[in-house]
């Protein structure tokens, strides 16, 4: 079975901590081995320094690499200092970018998902039709439930899950036919197995989390888990491909 990753990162980060890989490289060679065929992946530095500078050095790395798949980090342009919605889905076509990625959180990029704040830049990414990564711990639970609800039409992958996440999720999935789960984190026992008989697989989306966490542990968990066939290839490379609008790469 082949997989796609939709959730990469690449680059050197400004804290080192845990399993950590860092140069594109070492990532593909660990992907690959693991029978990944592609990765989404975002820079590191476009999370620890600014989107622009970051999402300049995945475009240069995607040019070179053809394994990694660009995906934007984006924020508000209010400050000015960076791209107003219309002009940043302009830049994203012309760049053969399908993905964006946000890091909202307080001590990170610290901006607020609300209308007054992000509604100009999450209403040009739901017309687009464009996914929206984000991971668990950059926004509330409540967070999550107001931009599915106000923006129905934005596919949002949530990313970095957790077991004890999975009552929520449940409830999440059961009223918005917009939310995707990243796979990596959902090691409880039978879990991924549950999401698939209460909301469907359609609605899981193959992750690794690196080069944070391990390849092998994310491919092995689909791979063994108690579903059919058909389930495991529509999460491994099936639905990031139709949420992308595009043939699996």
């Amino acid at each position: 079975m082949r997989f796609v990753d939709c959730n990469c990162a690449v680059g050197l980060p400004v804290a080192a901590q845990g399993f950590r890989v860092y140069d594109p490289d070492g990532i593909e060679r660990i992907l690959r081995r693991c029978g990944i065929t592609a990765a989404y992946a975002h820079h590191n530095a476009a999370y620890d320094l600014h989107p622009v500078n970051g999402n300049g050095a995945i475009d240069a790395l995607c040019a070179e690499n053809s394994f990694f798949k660009p995906v934007w980090v984006v924020m508000p342009n209010d400050t000015g200092e960076f791209y107003d919605p219309a002009a940043l889905i302009r830049r994203m076509s012309e760049g053969n970018v399908s993905m964006v990625r946000m890091f909202p959180r307080y001590n990170d990029h610290s901006f607020s998902l609300s209308q007054w704040c992000a509604g100009s830049l999450l209403d040009a990414l739901e017309v687009a039709g464009i996914p929206l990564l984000l991971d668990e711990g950059q926004v509330s639970w409540d967070e999550v439930h107001g931009i599915l609800a106000a923006y129905p039409g934005l596919p949002v992958i949530i990313t970095n899950l957790y077991y004890r996440h999975g009552r929520v999720i449940a409830s999440l999935l059961k009223r918005h036919k917009n939310l995707y789960c990243e796979t990596s984190g959902l090691r409880s026992f039978d879990l991924l197995e549950a999401l698939c008989g209460q909301a469907g697989a359609d609605r899981l989306v193959f992750g690794t989390g690196m080069g944070t966490y391990s390849a092998g542990s994310a491919v092995a968990l689909l791979t063994y888990a108690g579903i059919s066939q058909a389930e495991k290839e529509a999460i491994a490379y099936g639905n990031l491909s139709r949420l992308l609008k595009r043939g699996c790469l």
